[in-house]
């Protein structure tokens, strides 16, 4: 194709040994044709593109990296990619599991959750009624603290501040249920 550009620094004339091309208009025409070729998809166009783009790109970079070689930046870059993914300690599965979760016929369960539900029900008993109001509305419903405090007629800032001396207090509670 023969097309060149040149990069122009803010507050130069020219990049350096560069000199204006006689063919900007061929080369800014060149260009609007390709770039809607490439984005819709010509591998063609895509090549051509990237084959004008990129020495011009390369000497940006070199020239704005003070001498740097811009390789060294990219194997930087794809070594720490590979950091990253080697911390990625997620087992993602093609196959679901076979059960998502235990029978819920199951008596043991049933018998379990009974238990586990009076209890929570004595325990949270003995907290004071907004306390288990904010406790119901934010961990059993679901809701969030505007939404809760909307229903209290409380601003959301109390809301969290009674949800976490709830929180504790209940945790004292346990302590001392467990003894």
């Amino acid at each position: 194709m023969g097309t060149r550009l040149t990069w122009t620094a803010p507050g130069e004339l020219t990049s350096p040994g560069a000199a204006p091309s006689p063919d900007d208009g061929a080369e800014a025409a060149d260009l609007e044709s390709l770039v809607p070729r490439a984005r819709r998809g010509d591998p063609a166009a895509t090549n051509e593109l990237m084959s004008i783009v990129q020495p011009v790109v390369a000497n940006y970079c070199r020239l704005r990296l003070d001498g740097t070689d811009v390789r060294v930046m990219a194997a930087r870059k794809v070594a720490a990619a590979f950091r990253w993914r080697a911390r990625d300690r997620s087992e993602p599965r093609s196959d679901p599991p076979d059960r998502a979760t235990p029978e819920p016929n199951e008596p043991e369960r049933q018998a379990l959750a009974a238990d586990g539900h009076d209890r929570l029900t004595r325990l949270m008993s003995k907290l004071p009624g907004i306390q288990q109001e904010i406790l119901r509305l934010r961990i059993t419903v679901g809701m969030t603290a505007p939404e809760a405090g909307a229903i209290l007629r409380v601003c959301p800032g109390l809301v969290r501040v009674v949800q976490h001396r709830a929180l504790h207090e209940l945790r004292t509670i346990i302590d001392e249920d467990d003894l």
